[in-house]
């Protein structure tokens, strides 16, 4: 869940180039606590400081001189390879809405501001963002559990097998050799039933640290199940 504390320390950038309201915006955000505010009048900087800080929300001017706002979300289209681009747009023109939503912003703010729905709509899109956020931390993390062992970080028997016909295929096409070592620890049942399970996760995790550190960054050490690696 996003909490209230969550979506004040979330990181707005703010982008006009009239100072009155960039201003007018900082002192909304700041009074609703919101704590990570950043702001620039010259739309030549946006990509440059996402790129470099990846805010949540970029609150965007869409008429401005140089470099208009849907220049700008060009620009940030090709940082944001996944397609979202977290861009709340400021217009004055209602025939802009549409072509700025078209453009890959999720939302808008119409001048002059109602200060009331500009909080609203800004809380309700950075709610949106973070749980966007929360999702791929957590898809990441179930694609790392399937590929690789709980309890060493190694990679498992999936993962093995994909390297594995890499590796073949890759000796194949340089007519070169490869080599698979398999390790069975013995003992280790014994230590288990004397010293507990404890104990025994305890030496496999050593014993996959020790591998790791005894072969090259390019190689592959992997448990396939028990003490087997």
């Amino acid at each position: 869940m996003i909490s209230t504390a969550d979506i004040l320390n979330a990181s707005i950038l703010i982008v006009d180039d009239q100072k009155a309201n960039v201003q007018l915006l900082e002192q909304m955000l700041r009074g609703a606590g919101y704590v990570s505010i950043t702001s620039t009048m010259d739309p030549g900087e946006v990509c440059e400081l996402h790129l470099k800080n990846r805010y949540d929300l970029i609150l965007l001017d869409l008429q401005m001189p140089g470099m208009d706002g849907f220049q700008v979300m060009e620009g940030l289209k090709e940082i944001e390879t996944d397609g979202y681009v977290p861009i709340l747009v400021i217009t004055a023109q209602p025939g802009h809405k549409l072509r700025a939503l078209a453009s890959g912003a999720k939302d808008f703010i119409s001048k002059p501001f109602d200060l009331m729905e500009a909080k609203t709509r800004i809380h309700n899109m950075l709610e949106v963002r973070l749980l966007y956020k929360q999702l791929e931390h957590y898809s990441r993390a179930l694609e790392s559990l399937a590929m690789h062992d709980a309890l060493t970080g190694l990679p498992n028997r999936r993962l093995l097998m994909d390297r594995l016909f890499l590796a073949i295929a890759h000796a194949r096409r340089n007519k070169s050799t490869m080599a698979v070592m398999y390790l069975d620890l013995d003992g280790f049942k014994q230590i288990n039933d004397t010293l507990g399970h404890d104990t025994g996760d305890t030496l496999l995790s050593m014993v996959a640290a020790r591998l790791v550190a005894a072969v090259r960054q390019e190689d592959t050490v992997a448990r396939l199940g028990g003490d087997e690696f």
